[in-house]
């Protein structure tokens, strides 16, 4: 809403909307807002003869009233007024509705674009997500392997030494010092 534009009007005709409107807390050109709702404004003055305000030939201000009215949590109420009144006879011009439909659709693309966004960003947060659990499972299964690894190794050693135990106590059976060796099974006593 706060951006110095105000949609579904023009002063010439090769301009696209009106500019160089400011926001504002009120506005002398509506009466008080006493109903439920946030009330915000946007003004310009010196606009010359706004298209889409029946009869307005003059210089003067333009104002844009917008109450935001909270429904629950999602849904919220936009309504949307707009009037330019003349510097010199301070007549008092209503929008005949382009205003009003400019504004509600300029809001109503910028919320779109924000969901957009939201959206995006949401998709880009998963994914990212997914992508730092998969490099955790890879880690994970990398050092699970790199523990089987060395527990095969450790494993290993054991059985070789276990074996190379055997082998020394196999030699001394077989070569008892000092001694005959001894018979085996395939000999006769």
């Amino acid at each position: 809403m706060n951006n110095g534009i105000i949609q579904g009007s023009k002063e010439f005709n090769k301009d696209q909307y009106i500019e160089k409107a400011t926001a504002a807390t009120s506005s002398p050109l509506f009466p008080e807002w006493k109903g439920p709702g946030k009330v915000y404004y946007k003004v310009r003055a010196s606009v010359l003869a706004p298209m889409h305000f029946k009869d307005s030939n003059d210089e003067g201000t333009l104002a844009v009233r917008y109450v935001v009215e909270s429904k629950d949590a999602s849904k919220s109420i936009l309504r949307i007024d707009a009037v330019f009144v003349e510097d010199f006879r301070r007549t008092v011009h209503p929008s005949d509705g382009s205003v009003e439909s400019a504004e509600s659709q300029e809001i109503q693309n910028q919320i779109e674009e924000v969901e957009t966004e939201k959206k995006q960003s949401e998709q880009s947060e998963k994914q990212r997500l997914e992508k730092l659990a998969g490099q955790e499972l890879e880690r994970k299964r990398v050092q699970e392997e790199a523990s089987a690894l060395a527990a095969a190794r450790t494993s290993a050693q054991t059985l070789d030494q276990h074996l190379d135990s055997l082998l020394h106590q196999a030699e001394r059976v077989v070569k008892a010092p000092g001694g005959n060796p001894l018979p085996s099974a395939a000999q006769p006593v």
